[in-house]
């Protein structure tokens, strides 16, 4: 896959969070294309049920994203044809001279699985000392 300028996220009222399964910061998208390995090259679906399913040689791996609706319009342009950092947890989906939320995805395995956190339920964790900023 050719490696691809990075266009930022715009702001979404409904999930703020980073964490796998959620956005992909720009840290960890250049930490996937840059830094990484080679990606694996890998045939994706989205199953009825959401979970995102991985295949490559003899290996599977089913793993989740807060918005499988996206990450299955974006494979459905490509037939499934995708790359992933599992280092990184990212799936990179080609097809766009700039990559964005519409192509760069991180996936959480089952057990790494969070809800979407707005940006003021963010700050409400932050002042009430729940998340440690420092």
């Amino acid at each position: 896959m050719r490696k691809h300028f990075f266009r930022a996220f715009i702001a979404d009222p409904v999930c703020a969070s980073s964490g796998p399964g959620h956005h992909v910061d720009i840290g960890r998208y250049f930490m996937a294309v840059v830094k990484s390995s080679v990606p694996i090259p890998v045939t994706a679906v989205v199953r009825d049920d959401g979970v995102v399913r991985l295949d490559w040689g003899s290996q599977t791996a089913e793993l989740w994203n807060h918005r499988p609706d996206d990450v299955d319009v974006a494979l459905r342009g490509t037939n499934g044809v995708a790359e992933w950092a599992p280092e990184w947890q990212v799936l990179l989906v080609p097809g766009a001279s700039l990559a964005d939320e519409r192509t760069v995805f991180t996936l959480a395995y089952p057990d790494e699985c969070t809800e979407c956190t707005t940006d003021s339920a963010l700050l409400h964790r932050v002042v009430s000392g729940v998340v440690d900023v420092r």
